[in-house]
């Protein structure tokens, strides 16, 4: 289980039983669930990336998704069915779209095999860790700034 620290409210807290700042989220190294020390402040340092990369690239693509329009989408083995990877449509400024994880931004249509999750999908069964899109939260909320910050700057380089 991974240990990330965040401004949780009081309220929440002592709703969920958990100490000051403390929340649990689960990936997998080498096939093993293991834990991991978070930064607090949502910085996807590498250990973060892979957090969210290996394990809880859906809990990353909800959190990413509960703050814009676009849903979840994955990416699929070669099967044709199996989830390999979790994403999250996103809108920039000039009407692209964009696929996000915790690595970075991949145009939509770019990826070979992918698609859209329906919203009442439930992430169970073999394979899926319980998501917690919580302790995601601050990580794709520091990784959409990035993003749209991205944009502005591309949009001042034409002006």
């Amino acid at each position: 289980m991974v240990t990330v620290r965040n401004a949780m409210s009081r309220k929440r807290r002592a709703e969920s039983g958990k100490s000051e700042g403390e929340m649990k989220i689960q990936h997998y190294k080498s096939g093993k669930v293991v834990e991991a020390e978070m930064p607090s402040d949502g910085t996807l340092t590498p250990e973060a990336r892979n957090v969210f990369m290996t394990g809880q690239c859906h809990s990353f693509a909800l959190a990413i998704a509960s703050q814009v329009a676009g849903g979840v989408y994955s990416k699929l083995g070669p099967d044709g069915k199996t989830i390999v990877h979790c994403f999250a449509l996103v809108f920039d400024d000039n009407g692209n779209e964009w696929l996000v994880d915790a690595e970075g931004k991949y145009k939509y249509g770019e990826l070979a095999r992918v698609r859209r999750i329906p919203e009442n999908y439930k992430f169970r069964g073999k394979g899926w860790l319980k998501p917690n899109v919580e302790a995601a939260t601050p990580f794709a909320e520091k990784r959409l700034a990035e993003i749209y910050a991205e944009d502005s700057d591309c949009d001042e380089d034409v002006a």
